[in-house]
């Protein structure tokens, strides 16, 4: 007999669809569901960046994009200047208001299991763009940052703070920063917390998330939901 157990905290599926259709229930005679947090988590295939390589990526729906610069609400970028002689990877906001955590000028690199915001400060570099710099190298200066590592990789998750539907919410991306052979930079998966207000954990990795980056069904569907879990229910009762 099929196995309808769920990997991720071990509801039976007939089960989690009979509750929704509970709630559906609740919230079509006037009540609500309870609300509770909730980790999305968007696990995407990496993408990684050569120098003159960006991808533009929406925390809320997962989606990205390397050819719209302006695509999501944030964009990961490794560039290059020759005049300059300057190297450097940088995460930007494209929304007024919504930060990266760093000090201005440098992102803090968060390691799995953290808490977001904490007691991370969320502010404008000094030039009034809110771009923060994870790798910066330059013919001048020493390579600086907190993704920074001569000859090697660092990895880390990168702290957000965005507005949506006018509420503020906290996330983060998974970023890790090659510096072996060339500069290079590679976005793993990215998440927020989809309760306004409330902290977000960085997960251990993208595979071990608390969210599959799909919210609960809406009210209509959780009846559609509903009806098919006490479906289920019924045939197992029988097979039994």
């Amino acid at each position: 007999m099929t196995n309808f157990t769920r990997k991720d905290g071990g509801v039976r599926l007939e089960t989690r669809l009979a509750r929704y259709g509970a709630l559906a229930v609740a919230a079509a005679v006037g009540g609500s569901a309870p609300a509770e947090a909730a980790a999305i988590t968007h696990d995407i295939p990496d993408i990684t960046l050569n120098f003159g390589e960006f991808v533009s990526f929406n925390v809320i729906t997962g989606a990205t994009s390397q050819t719209n610069s302006s695509f999501g609400q944030f964009l990961l970028s490794v560039f290059s200047s020759s005049f300059f002689s300057t190297q450097s990877v940088f995460i930007l906001p494209w929304n007024q208001g919504d930060l990266i955590a760093g000090d201005g000028h440098v992102a803090f690199r968060q390691g799995a299991g953290q808490t977001i915001p904490g007691t991370l400060g969320f502010v404008s570099n000094s030039s009034g763009f809110n771009s923060l710099e994870l790798f910066f190298r330059s013919s001048t200066t020493t390579t600086h940052g907190e993704w920074a590592n001569p000859g090697g990789t660092q990895r880390g998750f990168a702290a957000l703070r965005f507005t949506f539907a006018g509420n503020e919410h906290f996330g983060w991306a998974d970023i890790s920063v090659s510096d072996v052979a060339s500069l290079s930079a590679t976005l793993h998966c990215f998440g927020y917390e989809s309760t306004p207000g409330a902290s977000v954990t960085t997960p251990q990795s993208c595979a071990d998330a608390p969210a599959s980056g799909v919210p609960e069904p809406s009210s209509a569907a959780l009846l559609a939901l509903g009806a098919a879990g006490m479906t289920l229910y019924r045939r197992r009762r029988k097979a039994a």
